[in-house]
């Protein structure tokens, strides 16, 4: 196993909101952290511990081409629903990681999930990138 993976051991389940979160990195001034499942007001809370800490670990991190911010890479692929919990959760994330000069993207194939990301105006703050043309 990869020494810079960890997943958060509480696993989908129905008590967890079906929510599964694995992070990578820094690796080349790059983290990332994939989300998959419900993004709802059960499990916001323990996605925003794994984004804060990630962007924390992102920041102090050495980085991977001279001059270049650290990079959180946010992969929203799996993410069948995102209530309005998680859009705090991603604002919240996107004030964290300005404060830690860390640039923040996320990548989501879904509509629905890019979609309620530009209807409250979150992709002006975030890069929000196509997952099926990156």
């Amino acid at each position: 196993m990869d020494p810079l993976l960890v997943r958060d051991d509480t696993g989908p389940d129905e008590s967890a909101g079906r929510l599964s979160v694995a992070s990578t990195g820094p690796r080349d001034g790059v983290s990332i952290v994939r989300v998959s499942g419900e993004i709802d007001l059960v499990d916001a809370r323990r996605l925003e511990h794994v984004l804060r800490m990630a962007v924390v670990d992102a920041a102090q991190a050495p980085a991977g081409h001279a001059g270049s911010r650290p990079r959180l890479v946010c992969d929203l692929d799996g993410v069948e629903f995102l209530g309005a919990a998680g859009l705090g959760v991603l604002a919240s994330v996107v004030v964290s990681a300005r404060t830690h000069g860390v640039e923040l993207v996320c990548f989501t194939v879904r509509r629905a999930v890019r979609q309620a990301i530009r209807l409250t105006a979150l992709d002006r703050a975030l890069a929000l990138i196509p997952s099926d043309v990156a």
